[in-house]
This record gives structure tokens, sequence and C-alpha cells, in this order.
């Protein structure tokens, strides 16, 4: 009995150590998940912020949404570096622009602030600083839409086209391209029109209802390195766009080889104008039992060729697995992860999900690359589930679901994080990873959270602890509805060792914005990256013909305040005294600095002896509507 007892014990420990070491030998092939960690939303969407957590949001609910209607926004933060490393979400909480921020827009502008435009509230923009932690009103479009393609230019500005499935009775089509900066607020841009973006073939396989209603979503959008835009898809027809001219152009860039129409697949640069698309669909989706199956096919599209030129597309072979509805994320190595999805176009369902993850490797030497399958996650993340790359080079995976009361539809409050196999040595255990010890460079200086300001061309010294072989800039960016254009990894030209000198590449390859500067060494293990902000936006001289008052308070003295926009508006500053009576020098106000160039400072004095800005009358202001926004920083003291 004893001698039984002894051989089982000898058995069982031998099968311990065959699983504990298959398990090491795994992670270094198949990388590793996290457990699923709670959320009090279902994320929907997802963004990177300077100071490396994240910023997810549902809707005006935590967990189901609306088509239309104002209304607030649940909004939670996910910190990488709670408990232990492992994360964790900080709970949800109320965000009130009026705003329900579900499906829009998103990008992440040069300053580091998120930029949400459209969805449910179909007109709305809604801005979110970083340092304050809150959501502001920003100019309202002038086309309301939703599920739309935002992207960031390479001057600083936002693109908008699409977004059919909102905007009222105009989401037949119709979704004409605007741009956004600061200065201006939203400008049409009449020469692009959202039936450019789609082609009659691509209504005939789109099996919705209305096929209108879904052809111009989740538009895929690439700042070229000539200049220009590139549209990528999920159209068959690709385009540039130029959005420098008056009211813009846009000219076909061929079709994606024998490619179709590809809802709700996915595109992500990998390498210097270098685009894979991923799977998809020939249709979006109706309901939870459609059956359109996904695709499994993947192309690399190179657009390093000139403007008008046709872009070169090849095949980078079929994945492991046919998807639609998955998401993408570019690695700090140039590989590409595909997590999630299901089998079939259908929304609201988990029948059919990947839970297997997949990852693309470029090849080296001009061939399609190759696919390899890695570690299964233990969530389904189908419709509305969102991915994206964290600072420290693990990948965020969550949400899924936001039912619509569909039987059997279920809501992921939660996520989990991945870490590729490069964060694992031979053996299984955690790799070893370099560390940049030092940046110094001609800097703009240094900004929030001790992020270094750089500008373009800059030329950096960048010292590593042990030897590395490469380093690469990945942009922070935003994803919601399978669409992330604003990922992109540039590789930078380096020798092996450990000081280096780096250029940083011009605004082309790299919109203005945050970046994870990561060092790879000779086995591909990357260092925690070291944030930097390149460049900064261009101010535009574009003219919104919308815009009839835009005073910037520059004037440092008298009692004059000037209209930069188009219709001379000017202003006189008028004081009155305690009966009513209009004053000079009363002293009520004073010119000051403000958060953006000059501000006025008035005493705030309620009773007679107040000062105000004075607008005369005049024709462009004759012809407002009752409907009008008005926008001013407040210092409220």
């Amino acid at each position: 009995m004893k001698h039984i007892n002894s051989l089982n014990l000898y058995i069982i420990l031998i099968l311990l150590f065959c699983s504990s070491n298959i398990q090491s030998q795994s992670r270094t092939q198949d990388g590793e998940w996290g457990d699923p960690i709670p959320f009090g939303i279902v994320p929907v969407a997802v963004a990177n912020l300077p100071d490396g957590r994240l910023i997810t949001w549902s809707s005006q609910f935590r967990n189901t949404f609306i088509e239309i209607g104002d209304g607030m926004t649940y909004t939670e933060i996910f910190d990488p570096t709670l408990n232990g490393g492992l994360g964790g979400a900080l709970g949800e909480t109320v965000t009130q622009t009026d705003h329900d921020m579900f499906c829009p827009g998103i990008n992440n502008l040069a300053d580091g602030r998120i930029l949400s435009a459209g969805g449910t509230t179909s007109e709305r923009t809604s801005i979110y600083d970083p340092i304050t932690g809150i959501w502001s009103r920003a100019a309202d479009m002038n086309i309301p839409r939703g599920y739309q393609g935002n992207v960031t230019l390479s001057n600083g500005a936002v693109f908008t086209v699409g977004g059919s499935w909102s905007g009222g009775a105009g989401n037949n089509g119709g979704k004409d391209a605007e741009l956004w900066t600061p200065e201006s607020g939203w400008i049409n841009l009449s020469n692009i029109s959202g039936e450019d973006i789609y082609t009659a073939n691509d209504l005939n396989l789109e099996t919705q209802t209305n096929p209108l209603y879904r052809v111009d979503n989740h538009v895929w959008l690439w700042p070229a390195p000539n200049g220009k835009l590139f549209h990528a898809g999920p159209s068959e027809e690709m385009h540039w766009i130029d959005p420098d001219v008056s009211g813009g152009a846009i000219t076909s860039a061929g079709f994606r080889a024998n490619d179709t129409y590809s809802m709700k697949g996915t595109t992500v640069m990998f390498d210097i104008g270098k685009i894979l698309k991923v799977g998809g669909a020939t249709s979006y989706g109706e309901s939870s039992t459609t059956t359109t199956p996904a695709k499994d096919n993947s192309f690399v599209i190179d657009i390093n060729v000139p403007y008008g030129n046709q872009a070169q597309v090849t095949s980078a072979g079929n994945l492991m697995e046919s998807r639609t509805m998955h998401n993408s994320t570019v690695l700090p190595n140039g590989q590409v992860l595909v997590t999630g999805g299901l089998d079939r176009g259908a929304v609201f369902t988990d029948v059919g999900a990947r839970y297997i993850a997949e990852l693309y490797t470029p090849s080296s030497g001009g061939g399609p690359g190759t696919w390899e399958t890695v570690a299964a996650m233990q969530e389904a993340r189908t419709y509305h589930s969102v991915a994206i790359l964290m600072t420290d080079g693990r990948v965020f995976v969550g949400g899924g679901g936001l039912c619509d009361g569909t039987l059997n539809c279920e809501n992921h409050f939660n996520a989990e994080i991945y870490s590729p196999p490069y964060l694992f040595d031979g053996t299984g255990n955690l790799a070893s990873r370099p560390t940049i010890t030092n940046v110094t460079g001609n800097t703009l200086g240094t900004g929030p959270y001790n992020n270094l300001l750089v500008d373009y061309t800059d030329v950096l010294q960048v010292n590593t602890d042990v030897s590395v072989e490469s380093f690469s800039l990945v942009r922070f960016s935003a994803a919601t509805h399978s669409t992330n254009n604003e990922q992109r990894r540039i590789p930078l030209t380096t020798t092996s060792g450990t000081s280096h000198t780096l250029t940083i590449p011009d605004r082309n390859l790299l919109p203005p914005g945050y970046y994870m500067l990561f060092a790879l060494n000779a086995n591909g293990t990357p260092s925690v990256s070291r944030t930097l902000r390149i460049g900064t936006a261009q101010q535009l001289q574009v003219t919104n013909t919308n815009l009839v008052v835009d005073m910037k308070f520059d004037e440092t003295s008298g009692p004059n305040a000037a209209d930069t926009s188009s219709y001379n508006n000017n202003a006189n500053i008028v004081e009155h005294d305690d009966n009513g009576n209009i004053t000079t020098n009363g002293g009520n106000y004073n010119w000051t600095s403000g958060i953006i160039g000059g501000a006025i400072e008035f005493n705030g004095l309620e009773h007679d002896s107040n000062a105000l800005v004075d607008i005369p009358s005049s024709p462009s202001l004759q012809t407002l509507d009752d409907q009008i926004t008005v926008m001013t920083w407040a210092y409220r003291n």
C-alpha cells in the first residue's frame, strides 16, 4: 500500500512538473493573459492618457445604449500600476457635457487631450483634459453623425467623414467631411462627400435593410508620408484626400487588390507608410442571428507613393481563424496582435466568438509575413469590445456587449491584460527588460508628468542600461467599434549599444501628439516606454463662415476688443457708475493673461457699476437665428 501511494505521489509530481514546464514554455510562444479585471461599466471606448493610464467610457448607461438623445456619459479610469502591476479600474464617474458619447469619432490631440465627436448625441463635441480630469463642451459639428471615422492630421487638425448610424433624419448618407481646429471649430469640406467613400458594389453587398445606414461607418483613415490623407476602407476602393485645399479634394487610390467591402475589419500602421488590413465581413450584421461569414484575409497596403498614385497592395496571408468585429493592436517590435471578434457579421452575440488571439509578424524580406495563434482569452470580446497598447508594452483588451435587449446578449464588465511573448525568456519566465536611463537633446522642455517635449528633426541622445538593437515610436491612440485610426508605429534608425543618437522624423510620419519611445534588445524584448510629446499643432488659416465673433483679448490695454473672425465685429468695453450711467476709467476691469493668450478680468459686481463687452449690431449678427453657440474661457473665483 505504501509502495502504491509512493508511486502515485511520484506520478503526480512528474505531472505537476511537466504541467509547469509546459506552461512556462507556452508563455515564450503564446504570451499570457491576466485574469479579468472588473469594471463598473462596459468599456466600449478607450484612449491613452499622457500619464500612462487609460480612460474608458460606455454611454449614458453602464450596460446599454440609445441611438438618439442628449445626456451624460459614464467614464472610468484604468490604472495599469495598481494591484502589483495587474491593473485596476478606479470606479465610474459621470461626465456632464450634454453629450452621450456612445459610438463617436475619437482623437488624441497634439496636447494630450482627448476629443470625442458625435455618437448618440450626434452633433456634439466634448474634450477631456487629463490634467484637470474634466470633460468640456467644444463646438458642435455642422453635420450630425455617429460611427464615423476620425483622425488627427499631420498639422494637428481633426478630420472626420461618414457616420450615417446617427444624425436624425440625415442618417441615410450625406455625411460629408469636416475639419476641426481649436481656432475655427468645425468647417465643412464641401468637396469631400460622404458618398465618395463607398461604391455601388459595397451597397450591393451590405445586407442591412438600409445599406446607406452602414456603408460609411468606421472609416479607415491614415495620414501618409507624402503629407496627405489616405482612406483605406472599409470600402473596396481606396482614396487620397487633400484636406489642405479650399473645400478639400478626394481622388481614387485604386482597389484593395481582390478584397471586397470589409465592414468591421481593421487597419493598423505597423511600419512607415505600411498598413495591415485584417478580416471584416461583407455586411455589418443586422442582428444576433445574421450569417454573413467573416473573412480570413489580410493585406499590406503600402502608401509610400506620391499623392494621386495607386497604393501598392499585397496579400499578407490568411489568418488561422476568420474574424470580424475584432481589434488589431500594433506592438513595439512591429508585430500586430489581433484579438476577439466573431466568425460572422452579427451583433449582440458571443456565439461564434474567437477566443484565441493571433500575431502577425511582417516579413523582413518583402514577403507576405506570417500568422500564428497565441494564448486564448477567458472572455468573449465581440461587438463593442476594445483593445489598446499600454506604455509598458502590454495590451489592454476589454468590453463587449452593451446590450440592447437581445436575448442571451452578455455584457462584459471587465478587461484582460495580455503580455506578449516578447516579455518572456526562453524558459517562460519574465524576460530581463532593457531600461531607458536618460534622454537628452535640443528638446522644448519638460511637460506634465515629466514627459519630454521634443520637436521635429530634434536629435536625441538616449542611453540604456544594457545594449539594445532598435527603437520605435508608437503613438498614443484611441479605439471604439474595432476602429483605431490614431495608432501607428514608426521605427527609428540606430546602432547597437548603450548610447544612441536618434533623430525625430517629420510631422508627416508623426502627427503631433504623445508617443511611446521603446528600446528593444536583440531578443525583441522592449523596455517600458519613455513618453515623448512630439511637435505642436499648426495654427491653420481657415475661414469658418459660421463663426461671427472671435475675440482673443490680446490687446493688453484700452477700451476696445478686436474680432478676428472674417466679419470684423469689433467691440467696446463699456463701464457704468453706481447709477447705471456710462463712465470711463471706472476701474471695473483690467487686462491680464489668460489660459491661452490674453484675457479681460472684470470685478464681478452685480449692481449698476459693472462693465461689459458691447458688440454693435451688424448684418452678420442680424442673420443669427435663435440657436447659437457661445464659448469662452472663464476663471471662476
